[in-house]
């Protein structure tokens, strides 16, 4: 009578199984699905405006160009205004949600609201309202003193002067 052994599947160095065929064909078309766009913003930058409405397009550029690049410059004379805000912008929200992150960690902090006036304000009038719900009061008062402190010194945006 012949036994039958079973064979232990093999495992990596860290101990955990490794993942099948079947897991690694998913991962390839969710990741070529998610990088689709990136790739067809970038071929269609570089390839000639005629040639990107021809069907079916051409997956590699053949007729690569800086065309609508030279183009896009001096029609948007205001690009780079535009570019320095998104810039601003994108810091300013980083900022942001790192400020926040870390008052949740130093704080028991169960709700926050800040709202900042935009525009030109005068020096006498109310620019900021900082709203904080905590379990004490001490803790509320704290942790909204302690956001307006490193706004000021964090944030990118907060108060320039106007002569």
């Amino acid at each position: 009578m012949a036994r039958r052994v079973a064979r232990e599947e093999e495992a990596s160095p860290s101990g955990l199984k490794r993942p099948g065929i079947l897991v690694w064909v998913v991962l390839i078309v969710v990741a070529i699905v998610a990088l689709w766009p990136m790739y067809w913003l970038y071929i269609t930058a570089f390839t000639p405006t005629l040639d990107t409405v021809k069907t079916p397009p051409d997956l590699i550029p053949i007729h690569a160009s800086l065309a609508n690049f030279s183009r896009l410059f001096p029609q948007a004379k205001d690009y780079w205004r535009w570019a320095l805000n998104s810039l601003i912008i994108s810091l300013s929200v980083t900022a942001f949600h790192l400020l926040f992150d870390t008052m949740e960690k130093r704080w028991p902090i169960e709700s926050i609201r800040l709202v900042h006036r935009v525009g030109l304000v005068k020096v006498t009038e109310p620019s900021l309202w900082v709203e904080a719900i905590a379990p004490h009061r001490g803790e509320a008062f704290a942790a909204c003193q302690w956001l307006i402190d490193e706004m000021k010194r964090v944030v990118p945006i907060w108060k320039k002067p106007v002569s």
